[in-house]
């Protein structure tokens, strides 16, 4: 599959979601971060992103999320220069927001890149133009800063390690109809969970 293809791709779906309805994620969304038992060793870190107008509106998840969840910090991430993600411990004001374009949120700022988010206790939101159900493969949105961060993690989650990383719960998050088949080239990390307006759910393929 030509990266051409995947391009072609990427602006179909991104033209598709100018003209269509944003449905929000809450309470579905809310009912499987209440279940989690991985936050049973005590609260739990939810690393998301600030939703632009056209993408999957997680506002009130992520404004409910310490409330009616176990989870303690909302973690957002800001681009770098260098083409990582640093992140920022998110506000309520920041969580309400939908930015126009790249969202470059103020604040404190507690690491860069895997090392702060390398837990077992940590839930990852990965954005996504679409999903591949059966790969769990994404199709981002061309900049590759997730990509570039999936990597980090599974690199640094070395099973011969004396004391090796725990990796967070990888969620991507897209609409229902965006749940397609999605080529795949050799730099794309795949998720490990599903989150759509309906719903949150395990990829069908081995991880």
């Amino acid at each position: 599959m030509s990266a051409a293809t995947k391009n072609a791709l990427r602006q179909q779906l991104k033209s598709q979601r100018r003209v269509q309805t944003v449905p929000n994620f809450a309470a579905a969304a809310i009912d499987w971060l209440a279940s989690r038992t991985v936050f049973e060793g005590g609260p739990g870190l939810l690393a998301a992103f600030q939703a632009t107008p056209t993408e999957p509106d997680i506002t009130t998840l992520l404004q409910s999320a310490t409330a009616t969840t176990a989870i303690d910090t909302v973690l957002i991430p800001s681009p770098t220069r260098q083409g990582g993600l640093g992140w920022v411990v998110a506000s309520q004001d920041q969580l309400g927001e939908r930015p126009s374009g790249i969202p470059r949120p103020a604040g404190r700022v507690v690491g860069y890149g895997a090392p702060p988010i390398q837990a077992a206790d940590t839930i990852l939101l990965v954005p996504a133009l679409a999903i591949d159900p059966d790969t769990g493969v994404r199709l981002g949105y061309g900049g590759g800063y997730y990509d570039r961060l999936l990597a980090e993690l599974r690199q640094s989650d070395d099973p011969t390690a004396t004391v090796p990383h725990a990796m967070p719960l990888l969620v991507g998050v897209c609409f229902e109809r965006e749940c397609r088949p999605v080529p795949a080239e050799a730099h794309d990390e795949p998720v490990t969970h599903i989150m759509t307006e309906i719903g949150v759910r395990p990829v069908r393929g081995p991880r």
